[in-house]
């Protein structure tokens, strides 16, 4: 029963350790990393809405994952197909 309350204690202080640590990283280390703000935004988003047929999930560079991409797009998307085993 002692071993129980050890590990116990041990299990909450390490997952305690990790969720400020989690915190600490995400807040502070990386401050200023991540997305940028367009500067046409209602430019960019009136265009997307006139050329796309409809809601859904585009890649840019597009690529055909289906069927036989073209030449052009393999080499535009190579790393991540290797990364996709393609």
């Amino acid at each position: 029963m002692k071993f129980l309350y050890k590990w116990l204690i041990a299990t909450l202080a390490g997952a305690t350790t990790m969720f400020v640590w989690g915190g600490i990283s995400h807040l502070v280390l990386l401050k200023g990393i991540g997305f940028t703000r367009m500067s046409n935004e209602e430019r960019i988003v009136s265009t997307l809405r006139t050329s796309l047929p409809g809601d859904g999930l585009y890649f840019f560079p597009s690529i055909d994952l289906r069927g036989n991409p073209t030449r052009e797009e393999s080499a535009a998307w190579a790393p991540a197909l290797l990364l996709l085993g393609r």
